[in-house]
């Protein structure tokens, strides 16, 4: 794990403040009603698309996303951090969201009815 901070933050004492032990992660787990839901609404949109983000880069998560593209035939695309999961030889790759705008990736984006995030993390949202 790596931990940044400010440089005035970090040349503070810490003194004896206890440190919080190692545990597990826990990953959220949907139910299965959301997942039917989910279901639901890719499988009923017009134009769909999957946004892929940084926290797609889980090493077990590819082979899954890539399945689930081919599958779903979802048009895709990733942001800078999301580059990968998905390889850009697919049928279904849109292109990187980049901070430009009216690009063909923002075309995509601006039909879409119906968007799925997949790894989303709020340090990646920086757009107002």
């Amino acid at each position: 794990m790596h931990l940044e901070l400010p440089e005035d933050v970090a040349a503070e004492e810490a003194g004896d403040a206890p440190l919080v032990p190692a545990h597990a992660a826990e990953l959220p787990v949907p139910s299965p009603e959301a997942i039917k839901h989910a279901s639901d609404l890719i499988l009923a949109a017009k134009f769909s698309a999957a946004d892929v983000r940084r926290g797609r880069s889980r090493p077990q998560l590819a082979p899954a996303l890539s399945d689930f593209v081919r599958h779903v035939r979802i048009p895709f695309f990733n942001t800078q951090m999301g580059k990968g999961a998905v390889g850009g030889a697919s049928d279904f790759y849109l292109g990187t969201a980049a901070l430009s705008e009216r690009d063909y990736v923002h075309k995509a984006i601006d039909r879409a009815d119906l968007i799925v995030t997949i790894g989303h993390e709020t340090v990646e949202s920086r757009r107002s």
